[in-house]
C-alpha cells in the first residue's frame, strides 16, 4: 500500500485553514491540500479531529497525537529510555495516494529535524517504521543534517540536495510542494508571501 505519510520527530500540524498555530519541532499550515489530478483539491486534515490519520501499523492514531487549535500535535513530553515519545510514532494517512500535487507551509524548532515522507509502504512484516521518499525539513544552522548538502531542507533526503538555499531560520515559515505525478517529482521550497 502506498500512502501519503507525515513523519514527525517530535511533532506537526496539518491544517485546513489560514491559522498558524505551534506544534513544537514541526508543523505545517494552509494550503495543506493533496491535489489529484482527476479530483481536484482533498483536505487531508478537517481541523477538529484525527479521522482519516492513524500510527503506523495500526488502525486509529496513538494516544500522543492529538488536535489542538487547529492542528494535529504530538505531545512528546513523555519519553521513553531511548527518547522515543510513548505512545507515538509515524502518523499517516489512512488515504493512498499515488498522483498528487502537495502544498503545505511548515517551520520547525531550534535545532529540529523532521521529514515529510511519501509513497510509505506499510508493511509491519518487513519494515519497523515508515520507509518511503522523504522531503528533509530540518533547522539548517542548530541540526547536524543542515551541514550536509543532500540533508539540508527542501532536499530528497540523502539523494539530491535544494538547488537553491531557500529555507528560513527556525520558527519562520516556508512555503513547500511536492508534485509527484505521471513519474516525475518536484519539490518546491519558497519563502511565504
Amino acid at each position: 500500500m502506498k500512502y501519503f505519510f507525515l513523519f514527525l520527530v517530535l511533532s506537526g500540524l496539518w491544517n485546513d485553514g489560514l491559522q498558524r498555530t505551534w506544534a513544537g519541532t514541526f508543523l505545517f499550515t494552509t494550503p495543506t491540500k493533496i491535489s489529484k489530478q482527476d479530483t481536484g483539491w482533498n483536505s487531508l486534515f478537517d481541523g477538529k479531529t484525527l479521522k482519516g490519520w492513524h500510527t503506523y501499523g495500526d488502525t486509529v492514531a496513538a494516544s500522543a497525537w492529538q488536535v489542538d487549535s487547529g492542528a494535529i500535535h504530538l505531545d512528546a513530553s513523555k519519553k521513553d529510555e531511548a527518547s522515543e515519545t510513548i505512545n507515538g510514532g509515524d502518523l499517516l494517512t489512512d488515504k493512498e495516494y499515488s498522483n498528487f500535487d502537495l502544498k503545505l507551509q511548515w517551520k520547525i524548532s531550534k535545532g529540529g529535524n523532521s521529514e515529510i515522507k511519501f509513497y510509505v509502504q506499510e508493511d509491519t512484516t518487513k519494515y519497523d517504521e515508515a520507509i518511503g521518499l522523504e522531503m528533509q525539513v530540518v533547522d539548517n544552522k542548530n541540526h547536524e543534517d543542515g551541514k550536509r548538502a543532500k540533508h539540508r531542507a527542501g532536499s530528497l533526503y540523502d539523494l539530491i540536495a535544494p538547488t537553491a538555499e531557500v529555507a528560513k531560520n527556525f520558527d519562520e515559515w516556508n512555503d513547500s510542494e511536492i508534485n509527484a505525478t505521471t513519474g516525475s517529482l518536484s519539490f518546491i521550497l519558497t519563502e511565504p508571501k
